[in-house]
């Protein structure tokens, strides 16, 4: 039997659309495929750092609002994994508490008036407001709790966090 690592969600494929299916071992012609749970792992590790910083500020995940500068799919997993643990405490559909997260992708805000031009993985998280297209109008405007980046781009944060405070 040959075995093969293979990474799940490709492009097109969010981490909900992955969960929906959540195979762990899928059968090919060539033997039995176990995928690696990368944007899980990320997820994880990231939920868990949120949660242990909980401990310390206090509140619930519900409490805060999230800006992600990167909407890849690293940046949705995310998302999606502190979207379900927040309709899990609170017990509310997973669809209220995705109004607390923001994403930026290298367009700016991902917003519904881009709604036909965005890859199917961000449409959950487009959202009413106006457009904005730099981290810094993004964080005036929305005023995050929590600033969280999945972009590959470097020097993102320095100038506005100096612009910011």
């Amino acid at each position: 039997m040959l075995v093969k690592a293979r990474r799940h969600g490709g492009e097109g494929h969010g981490l909900w659309e992955h969960l929906k299916k959540r195979t762990f071992l899928d059968k090919s012609d060539f033997g039995y495929f176990l995928p690696v749970f990368t944007i899980e792992g990320t997820a994880s590790v990231v939920l868990a750092g949120l949660l242990a910083a909980l401990k310390v500020v206090g509140g619930t995940l519900a409490d805060h609002t999230y800006l992600f500068l990167g909407a890849g799919e690293a940046g949705t997993g995310i998302a999606e994994l502190i979207a379900l643990e927040m309709s899990k405490q609170t017990g509310s559909p997973i669809e209220e508490g995705r109004p607390k997260i923001w994403l930026m992708d290298s367009k700016g805000l991902i917003v519904a008036s881009r709604i036909d031009s965005l890859q199917a993985f961000k449409k959950p998280w487009a959202h009413e407001p106006e457009p904005v297209a730099t981290l810094l109008e993004a964080v005036q405007s929305l005023k995050p709790t929590v600033l969280i980046s999945t972009s590959g781009k470097g020097c993102m944060y320095t100038s506005t966090y100096r612009s910011y405070r």
